[in-house]
């Protein structure tokens, strides 16, 4: 009898943890749903925008909350990865916190469940922006070995091929992305980085079709407006372009570096006091928070002020600036608003800092 006895407690204290695991379980995957939804509204609601920060700051207490609750696993890692790689303020969330914050939960992740295909893709991505060119490659391949249909790391496969200056093979892998997925947020941009100005425009205007007519997708991302608006400029469309970064401002709660596209189409325009006027304002935030003084660098060099444009692109390349700027400086190397710049031996110094794979890239 005693040990029918105690086969019984034992049974009962395994059917118990049975029963706080799964109520663990539940409560998670209820947490997990919750942040979900919470990212979703942000970003249909806009960068920069109150309620698109506030979404994100409950996701994230969320998923932190869901990390604690189950047993280890990938998934709440991932999604915070997710949630500080789009975060949708960067003065609130600045890209050295803001690589840091992803790569430590995507690595975790990829700890946890190395067949995590977006862990791997969010982690290529932070990658490139650190300029860890082997790095980053090597996570973008393995995320579209894991996951063949993730339209996102094919196009940031082929954005990461553009900005290190393989324009060939990147040029082959976007018309095969464009074929699997006729729409996506990154299209415009890596056409841009590949000088495709038809390509940028034609993918901007789809995506706004795409977000007029959806329920769901929200208004088109404002980053999108404003690449699209430098097609613009670069074309000779500069009242157009004018129309696209207002869109951006507008959508971002005047984001800085929204206002710096604006100012940067103002320029083109010759409505040079509108544009100063911009300036100054977004050089008021300097002494409070991070703004991305490299589109600082891109307005002053469209002006011809190479000397004041190379000051702002050095303070976003030291490390001790509140101002270093590892990700804007990643695109350096493809970035056409910077061509100004381009054979003065500064920028070449910069772009072997910066250590690209290819950094001989010509306009």
């Amino acid at each position: 009898m005693k040990w029918i006895t105690i086969v019984r407690i034992a049974l009962a204290v395994v059917a118990l943890s049975l029963v706080a695991d799964q109520a663990a379980l539940s409560t998670a995957d209820e947490l997990l749903s919750r942040a979900g939804e919470l990212m979703k509204s942000g970003q249909a609601a806009g960068q920069g925008t109150a309620k698109a920060i506030a979404d994100y700051d409950e996701a994230i207490k969320l998923l932190q909350q869901a990390a604690k609750v189950q047993p280890p696993s990938a998934l709440p890692h991932t999604l915070l990865a997710q949630a500080f790689y789009s975060y949708p303020s960067w003065p609130k969330l600045g890209p050295v916190e803001r690589i840091k914050r992803t790569q430590e939960e995507a690595s975790l992740a990829i700890s946890l469940d190395e067949r995590d295909a977006t862990a791997h893709r969010l982690l290529g991505s932070v990658e490139s922006w650190s300029w860890h060119w082997a790095e980053a490659r090597q996570h973008f391949l393995r995320a579209l070995e894991l996951k063949p249909d993730d339209s996102a790391a094919h196009f940031l496969w082929v954005q990461y091929l553009a900005i290190t200056g393989d324009t060939a093979n990147a040029r082959a892998e976007l018309d095969r992305a464009r074929q699997l997925f006729p729409s996506n947020a990154f299209e415009a941009p890596v056409c841009f980085w590949l000088r495709d100005y038809a390509c940028t425009i034609e993918a901007a205007e789809h995506q706004s079709r795409a977000s007029s007519a959806s329920t769901h997708l929200g208004a088109r991302p404002a980053f999108v407006a404003s690449i699209a608006g430098a097609a613009y400029v670069l074309t000779g469309r500069v009242k157009e372009a004018v129309e696209q970064f207002q869109y951006g401002v507008d959508h971002t709660e005047s984001d800085a570096g929204s206002l710096m596209f604006l100012a940067y189409g103002l320029a083109a325009a010759k409505r040079d006091a509108e544009a100063e006027k911009i300036v100054a304002q977004v050089k008021e935030r300097i002494p409070r928070h991070y703004v991305p003084v490299y589109r600082l660098a891109a307005y002053y060099g469209s002006l011809g002020k190479k000397d004041e444009a190379f000051r702002w692109l050095e303070m976003a390349a030291d490390p001790k600036s509140r101002q270093y700027d590892p990700a804007w400086l990643s695109f350096l190397n493809a970035d056409p608003l910077m061509d100004p710049l381009r054979g003065d031996p500064r920028f070449s110094k910069l772009l072997i800092k910066i250590g690209f794979p290819n950094s001989k890239m010509s306009p």
